[in-house]
């Protein structure tokens, strides 16, 4: 007669195992390792090679001996994220100015981001604003130069992507913006050059006189004919 009460050991090894949050960035296989010393291990659940992208919560060993004696062993909830975070190109109002705040934003599509941080390019960061998939922020410089912002993204699996934008401080405005646009060309007013005088027609006398002067010519000429 063989007497055993005491259950198998289980345990369980995930390789590679879950980081800090949780999450593994790729395939996992799932181990479980089950002894017996009394009566020796009858079954067992088989090892798994975990390959999906999802939450797994509901994982679960069992082991057996030769005397019946049954164990169950839950493996604690852990994820797997293959994929990266999708960032997009930064978007700017343009060149800013010492002093003034200026806003910045980039899409991002991460269902499980950990870390969105915005690096300002002259030595201070700070954590994104982040909703409806679009990382926000402002910063306002204090030294005039052209700087690199930069927009790095981390998942819970420790995925990383990162996006860049170049922006330009000035201490003043620029020349360029302080030149006065030329005022338009006033349209000259035309000169009104006055219109002749129409010309007088002149009067016929002159043809009056000179018939007049004819008749009294004929006249005498008539008279001195009647004379003779």
């Amino acid at each position: 007669v063989k007497i055993d009460k005491t259950p198998p050991a289980i345990s369980y090894v995930l390789t590679p195992a879950p980081n800090a949050n949780g999450w593994c960035a790729g395939d996992v296989h799932l181990y479980f390792d089950v002894r017996d010393d009394v009566s020796g291990v009858a079954s067992r659940s088989p090892d798994l090679t975990l390959t999906n992208e999802a939450v797994y919560s509901s994982l679960e060993g069992m082991a057996k001996d030769s005397a019946g004696n049954t164990v169950y062993l839950k493996v604690p909830t852990f994820g797997i994220d293959k994929t990266p975070p999708a960032v997009w190109n930064i978007t700017l109002a343009g060149d800013t100015y010492v002093g003034d705040y200026f806003p910045v934003s980039a899409r991002v599509v991460e269902a499980n981001p950990d870390t969105i941080e915005w690096d300002w390019g002259d030595g201070m960061g700070a954590s994104a604003m982040y909703a409806d998939n679009i990382a926000r922020g402002n910063h306002a410089y204090q030294q005039p130069g052209h700087y690199t912002i930069t927009l790095t993204v981390t998942d819970k699996a420790g995925h990383v992507a990162s996006t860049t934008a170049g922006v330009a401080v000035y201490g003043t405005v620029p020349t360029s913006a302080t030149s006065p646009t030329p005022a338009p060309s006033a349209t000259p007013t035309p000169t009104q050059v006055p219109l002749p005088s129409p010309t007088a027609t002149p009067t016929p006398m002159g043809g009056l006189w000179i018939c007049l002067v004819a008749l009294t010519i004929a006249g005498l000429l008539l008279s001195r004919l009647i004379r003779r």
